[in-house]
């Protein structure tokens, strides 16, 4: 005999709650962070995404602004620092909104249609160095958080990155310790925004 329709949605819906508990990660960063078949690697990218935002804290001023990756939705929780936009931050005021908007589409729309006509996944690295470190400058951000493996897509692809890697630590024989993400220097020194 067939399952009622509603009894088969009931299994469904118990059967993701289990994948999901035994995911061990929160919520919001299962929804948003890269996730691994092998549920030790997504817990380590937890912990790398965690110990980014221990960085920031540790190392920056309270209201630094950054630029963070597009999907992620938890930076604040673990950076205790603003973002320049953040898709899950939506003002509810009209000016807000517009210049949420605006935003939005001046970081990351031109880097999502770049990346799907090219048929990559480089995130905001698909950008130029001079357009991210603009970027950077219009909105007052000194720093830009991306993944490890956008860095070697796009060094791999014959176009390196010149900014400076200040997260995480330089080893002594030249490369970095080991961490899923990687944080950017974009314009050392620039705090305040040119332009809203």
């Amino acid at each position: 005999a067939a399952l009622p329709f509603g009894a088969l949605g009931v299994l469904i819906v118990c059967g993701t709650v289990l994948e999901q508990r035994g995911d061990g990660r929160p919520r919001a960063d299962q929804q948003t962070l890269p996730t691994s078949p092998d549920q030790t690697n997504s817990r380590e990218i937890l912990d790398d995404w965690r110990q980014v935002g221990q960085w920031f804290q540790d190392e920056t001023p309270a209201g630094t602004l950054v630029i963070t990756p597009r999907e992620q939705q938890t930076f604040k929780w673990y950076a205790q620092r603003p973002e320049v936009v953040s898709w899950k931050d939506v003002p509810q005021d009209a000016d807000g909104l517009v210049r949420w908007l605006q935003r939005n589409a001046a970081i990351y729309q031109e880097a999502f249609d770049q990346n799907r006509a090219a048929g990559v996944g480089l995130g905001l690295m698909i950008y130029t160095d001079e357009t991210l470190r603009e970027l950077g400058r219009k909105y007052g951000a000194r720093y830009l958080v991306v993944t490890r493996y956008q860095m070697f897509l796009r060094a791999q692809g014959g176009y390196p990155s010149d900014l400076k890697i200040v997260y995480p630590a330089a080893l002594p024989d030249g490369d970095y310790a080991p961490s899923f993400f990687v944080v950017l220097e974009l314009n050392e020194g620039d705090d305040d925004p040119a332009d809203e």
